[in-house]
């Protein structure tokens, strides 16, 4: 089995204890020796602590990162000895948070390990959302450049002077994780990547195949897709699905008539200027009042289309159309900032700066833009912040397809804005061992669809189980039903 020679460099730094009563699990791995427990809202015995890695690898007397690791113990007879390996979207985005979300009652017979990424959660997060540090942002901004690139400026000179964000990559995390798990002793694992957590996965697959049991990935981007080349166009498809819908529910159809050429004549009427609208700063939770631009509105149904607020898209386009009342756009534009959230920021833009942006092309630009919801209005955004963000380098290897034969679950949802159901099938052409279960009606991820949980949580459970997909029952996903449309 290969190890990684970083494993050297292993340290252990143990958190306080919260419990010395828990009882010694029976499964695999020696976290128990390593970890010390802790209460962070499980159901189930948790231990916690750090593993320290080399920020860079190539320096032998440079910066050390603590990553921060929560293990819950399995609890359910027969214990195994592989654990699931939970890998947070984003990216940006902390695995740890995850520990009081129940996933050991999905995952009963499996320690569940969670290991926030470099740059995220308890492992040197970067954010770039606090006031303290670099102000309050102007939300017009936001709205003339959904990355605000005048802001960042900012949070890019704070982090290069506290971090080498040219290390913040994701085959450099794949890394970091077999660390981790040669650390904690597991020899094999089974991986659960949703969003760019399937990019980890993914990575990990090809780095590191000796360690991989079984792989879920939900909501798949792929290694070989520059990330948001696509996303304008991924996005109108998903907004025509959603009218296709509409128009099959009688009283959607009847509140809500002729969604696209409502759209068409909004869009131009941004395009005439002067459109303001009031929402709640989400860094202040003032009111302020915006002034919107054409872009507005594609991205605002953008943002609602990952999540069950996707039911209320037609009443928000319906609202601005007939009342002239842009505030459900305002407020669903800023939903997903990258900034003005819980991600790390910094740690989002050293991946996609060095993974994505770099390699978008002029040409897959205009065929991916040309006739869509917001243009090309997110890839300048991109390009603009990426032209001064300090990024790394990735090799070229790192953006070919991942060839496994590892098992793998792989699920989509056809109405997912950002990681279609191409995307899965892209991936499955180089894993022979994989099946692909779509949700007609799914949105972005698994768990987007309170609907659709109980059917693809037995097919996970089921696949974990045999580490196969031979005889994996499916067919629930078919009949999986989104949200009924908010109509008042």
């Amino acid at each position: 089995m290969k190890r990684s020679g970083w494993i050297l460099l292993a340290t252990l730094l143990l958190v306080g204890c919260d419990d010395d009563s828990l009882s010694p699990a029976t499964g695999g791995g020696n976290f128990r020796n390593v970890l010390a427990p802790c209460s962070v809202g499980a159901s189930a015995p948790t231990f916690c602590g750090d593993v320290a890695v080399p920020e860079n690898p190539a320096s032998t007397n440079g910066r050390q990162l603590a990553l921060r690791i929560v293990v819950i113990q399995a609890q359910a007879a027969p214990v195994r000895p592989d654990p699931v390996v939970r890998l947070r979207g984003g990216p940006g985005g902390s695995s740890t948070a995850l520990a009081g979300a129940g996933l050991e009652t999905i995952f009963p017979h499996n320690d569940i390990v969670l290991v926030d990424q470099r740059g995220t959660g308890g492992s040197n997060a970067m954010p770039c959302n606090d006031p303290a540090l670099f102000g309050t942002v102007d939300l017009q901004n936001v709205f003339d450049n959904v990355f605000a690139p005048e802001y960042l400026m900012g949070c890019a000179d704070f982090y290069a002077a506290r971090a080498d964000l040219t290390q913040y990559t994701t085959p450099r995390s794949a890394d970091d994780l077999d660390v981790v798990l040669e650390t904690l002793g597991y020899d094999e694992v089974n991986l659960w990547g949703i969003s760019y957590g399937t990019k980890l996965a993914l990575t990990y697959m090809r780095l590191h195949p000796d360690r991989v049991r079984s792989v879920i990935i939900d909501g798949v981007v792929p290694t070989d897709f520059r990330f948001g080349i696509s996303e304008a166009r991924d996005v109108t498809d998903g907004f025509d699905k959603l009218v296709v819908l509409c128009e099959a529910d009688p009283a959607c159809a009847a509140a809500f008539p002729n969604l696209p050429a409502k759209v068409d004549t909004l869009i131009d009427r941004l395009d005439r200027g002067d459109i303001q609208a009031q929402t709640n700063h989400r860094q202040t939770g003032v009111p302020v009042t915006v002034t919107l631009n054409r872009y507005s509105l594609g991205v605002g149904i953008r943002n609602w289309l990952f999540t069950i607020n996707r039911a209320k898209i037609p009443r928000m386009i319906e609202r601005a159309y007939s009342n002239d009342d842009w505030s459900d756009v305002a407020q669903a534009y800023q939903s997903r900032s990258v900034f003005l959230g819980g991600l790390s920021t910094a740690m989002h833009l050293a991946v996609i700066c060095a993974e994505d942006v770099p390699f978008y092309t002029a040409g897959e630009i205009q065929q991916n833009t040309e006739g869509t919801l917001f243009e090309d209005f997110m890839i300048r955004g991109r390009q603009e912040v990426c032209g001064f963000w300090p990024a790394g380098r990735v090799p070229a290897s790192f953006l070919g397809p991942v060839i496994s034969d590892a098992p793998t679950l792989i699920l989509s949802g056809d109405m997912d804005p950002v990681t279609p159901t191409s995307f899965g099938e892209q991936v499955r052409a180089f894993l022979p061992n994989s099946v692909h279960v779509v949700s007609p009606e799914g949105a972005h991820s698994a768990f987007s669809l309170p609907d659709g949980i109980p059917c693809l949580v037995g097919i996970m459970q089921q696949f974990v189980a045999a580490a196969s997909v031979d005889g994996l029952v499916t067919g629930c996903a078919a009949s999986i039903k989104g949200p009924p449309f908010e109509l008042e």
